[in-house]
């Protein structure tokens, strides 16, 4: 595949999952968009997202992580 730019794989990482379930814990809801623009701000200001070749967080990436750890099947 000629032409196209190498996919870079994306993860939180473990200082970043605590930030967020820390968030989604004391709201205890959904959070409104500049809550979800605020922790993008804050997890690419990290030492972990700054710098020349680290993949940045995505919008789109932090709001999408509440569904991604629901439990399907709550108690």
């Amino acid at each position: 595949m000629t032409g196209q730019a190498p996919s870079l794989l994306f993860r939180f990482t473990d200082t970043e999952v605590a930030k967020m379930e820390e968030v989604l814990r004391d709201l205890n809801a959904m959070p409104k968009h500049p809550v979800i623009q605020g922790l993008t701000d804050d997890l690419n200001a990290s030492p972990d997202r700054s710098g020349d070749g680290k993949v940045p967080v995505q919008y789109n990436q932090v709001l999408g992580f509440p569904s991604k750890t629901q439990d399907p099947h709550p108690p």
